[in-house]
């Protein structure tokens, strides 16, 4: 009997070190369940979000694309507008040339020479004075625009380190 005894004492014990196991087991199982289901959301929101940014930054790019081909217009037309005024303008550049005219043909090659310096040198001056700003001031505008732009992409823990950055880049392109 002592020996039966025993061995129910065994088997009860064996049953809880099996139940414990199982438990144990269980709840292992159960957090493994919990992490893959919410590593499996952090992977689709993720995957979401780049997707999104993609998106977005296809938007940006077509939208860039579109503003640099308007600003490239805009230059074309004020410099051909700035061209015609210059050509209008022309006979006061000639007025403005102080050197001497000598009809001699060697001394007319330098005249000749001299005159177109100084009329190219008088439209390349009023045309850079003119245009510079105005597309000076295109390209910053958009240039802001489109930082402002990526900007919002970015999270906004990290958006900070996006400051310095663009602060750096600010002042390398006005440099």
């Amino acid at each position: 009997m002592l020996i039966a005894f025993c061995i129910q004492q065994y088997f009860r014990q064996g049953g809880q070190i099996i139940r414990d196991i199982a438990n144990a087991m269980g709840d292992v199982n159960s957090r493994a369940t919990q992490m893959v289901n919410s590593q499996t959301t952090l992977k689709k929101e993720l995957w979401d979000r780049k997707d999104f940014i993609l998106k977005q930054l296809e938007m940006m790019t077509l939208d860039m694309k579109d503003k640099i081909r308007s600003i490239t217009e805009d230059v074309e037309y004020k410099v051909g507008k700035a061209m015609s005024e210059e050509i209008r303008r022309l006979s006061v550049l000639v007025d403005e040339f102080n050197d001497p005219f000598h009809p001699d043909p060697l001394v007319l090659n330098v005249y000749k020479s001299r005159i177109n310096h100084h009329i190219e040198a008088g439209i390349g001056s009023n045309l850079k004075t003119r245009l510079s700003s105005d597309l000076q001031f295109n390209i910053e505008n958009h240039e802001k625009e489109m930082i402002e732009r990526m900007t919002a992409l970015i999270p906004a823990e990290r958006q900070q380190i996006s400051r310095v950055s663009k602060f750096n880049l600010y002042s390398a392109s006005t440099s």
